[in-house]
């Protein structure tokens, strides 16, 4: 019988693991990149990384950070990323990510949490739709040169 997946804190040694994640999803990230991320994270009060783990291997990730508002005194939490191995999708892993960084915000006392799903990873925006997140507002990006 396999137990159910654990969601904890992610560690130096998951570098590995969450680069090969990531690049389920068209990110070429090297583990050493990942690495210097979990430190520069790990030092930050507002900001996590958790990972699911099944029997001892690294199966999602999730980061979320949290900041303030400047036009209003409300504090917002983020999720840069959610990815959970293409072997244990659909399967209830990534709503215990999901619900990670949701507890994480909450616990910051954010009045709201938001995530961008690219439009490349089509299945992303229905999973957090029946989790009851709900498109508001625009995105837009610029990237340099930005004069």
């Amino acid at each position: 019988m396999i137990s159910a997946p654990v969601v904890r804190r992610a560690v130096d040694s998951d570098a590995p693991k969450i680069a090969d994640l990531l690049g389920e999803l068209g990110y070429s990230t090297h583990p050493s990149f990942i690495l210097s991320r979990l430190q520069l994270v790990g030092g930050r009060p507002d900001d996590a990384v958790f990972v699911a783990e099944s029997a001892e291997d690294v199966i999602g990730v999730v980061s979320v950070h949290v900041f303030p508002g400047f036009h209003a005194d409300v504090w917002i939490g983020r999720i840069t990323s959610l990815v959970v191995g293409a072997h244990h999708r659909r399967k209830g892993v990534g709503k215990l990510l999901l619900a990670a960084a949701e507890s994480f915000a909450a616990q910051r006392r954010c009045s709201q949490i938001e995530v961008t799903s690219g439009g490349t990873h089509e299945p992303a925006p229905q999973f957090y739709e029946s989790n009851g997140y709900e498109h508001l507002d625009q995105h837009m990006v610029k990237s340099p040169p930005y004069v």
